[in-house]
């Protein structure tokens, strides 16, 4: 764009300061042309960045996402352990003892029976 505003302010200035035009008939379309390949490169250049900043907004979309998804990973990690720790809590309160153990209690009765009675020998 830059040259394009070169091109013109030098064109404006001789057509007012020259006694005669500086550019003939073919210099002037050759102008054109050029000013013309320039307003379509900048469409297109338009076209690219409004591409990009879609693209650019859609990965801040997607970061956010994942970010969220991290998040209820992380959390759903934690209440997984609490579940853990509080079944292996539950499980030692269940588990029975050691004078829980009724074959214990069998071999205790069945060898004080035998003592008592003095059958043991």
């Amino acid at each position: 764009m830059i040259r394009l505003d070169k091109i013109l302010i030098i064109f404006f200035f001789s057509l007012i300061y020259g006694q005669q035009p500086l550019l003939t008939g073919d210099e002037v379309k050759g102008l054109f042309k050029v000013v013309r390949e320039f307003e379509i490169k900048d469409s297109l250049n338009n076209e690219i960045i409004k591409e990009l900043e879609l693209s650019v907004k859609e990965y801040e979309y997607l970061v956010e996402l994942k970010d969220s998804i991290l998040f209820e990973q992380d959390s759903l990690l934690v209440l997984v352990n609490k579940k853990y720790d509080l079944c292996a809590e539950r499980l030692e309160e269940v588990e029975p003892g050691l004078f829980d153990n009724k074959y214990l209690w069998f071999i205790y009765g069945f060898l004080t029976k035998s003592t008592i009675t003095g059958e043991l020998k």
